[in-house]
């Protein structure tokens, strides 16, 4: 029962995350004596550990978003986060979903007929019960991030298009909605958009490498002997 307890709370958690980052980067951009930088503020007076870890961990976001913009070797380790975290959401939802399972037989066996699962009591547990293709179609998802160019190619692009984007977002909801047999897919799907909202556009350097770019002033004064 632990598995499907820690995979109700990483959906909550996948729920309530982007309106949290939305609510707090708009309020902390707009608005400098925002509430949420009130509360962190009275937080920080009466926890100053908690202050001085939540400021270590945001100057660690910076570096590593400042080091994304400019090397690949930044845009790999991010990769590989996003795929350590769709491995440990694929694990507890194997885990839930075997629970399930073992639930549902040991109350088919005890009773002898399967229609008295559904009166069982155990029929909201389903939604914890992964179809198997879903297993399957979770586990490509994570076999992409294996891949650095793949994985970068997918979340600048994600980045990029704000029409692709929001139409992904929007099959998200629908499947949590009307499929939960298959809620590994929007699960992942979920950190997969929340990884390319912050994933940078690369910085592009015209500077020919191994070469030395041509000092402004002897370029002009071979242009005008030219002319």
């Amino acid at each position: 029962m632990l598995a499907i307890y820690i995979k109700t709370f990483i959906a909550l958690l996948l729920g309530i995350a982007p309106f949290a980052f939305t609510w707090f980067y708009r309020s902390a951009k707009g608005n400098p004596d925002s509430k949420s930088k009130s509360l962190f503020a009275v937080i920080g007076r009466h926890l100053p550990q908690l202050r001085k870890m939540t400021a270590a961990i945001v100057r660690w976001c910076r570096r590593l978003y400042d080091g994304m913009r400019r090397e690949d070797s930044f845009r790999k380790f991010f990769t590989l986060i996003i795929l350590f975290l769709m491995i440990i959401i694929q694990y507890v939802d194997f885990s839930a979903s075997t629970t399930v399972a073992r639930i549902v037989q040991s109350t088919v066996d005890f009773s002898g007929d399967s229609s008295s699962v559904l009166t069982a009591g155990i029929k909201p547990l389903f939604p914890f019960l992964t179809r198997p293709h879903a297993t399957v179609i979770a586990a490509l998802l994570s076999w992409s991030f294996f891949y650095y160019r793949i994985a970068d190619r997918l979340l600048s692009w994600l980045h990029a298009n704000d029409w692709w984007f929001g139409t992904a977002g929007l099959l998200t909801a629908v499947m949590i909605i009307v499929y939960p047999r298959l809620f590994i897919i929007p699960e992942l799907t979920a950190i997969i958009l929340m990884a390319a909202a912050v994933y940078p556009d690369k910085l592009v350097d015209d500077t020919p490498k191994g070469k030395k770019p041509i000092p402004e002033h002897p370029r002009r004064s071979t242009l005008k002997a030219a002319a």
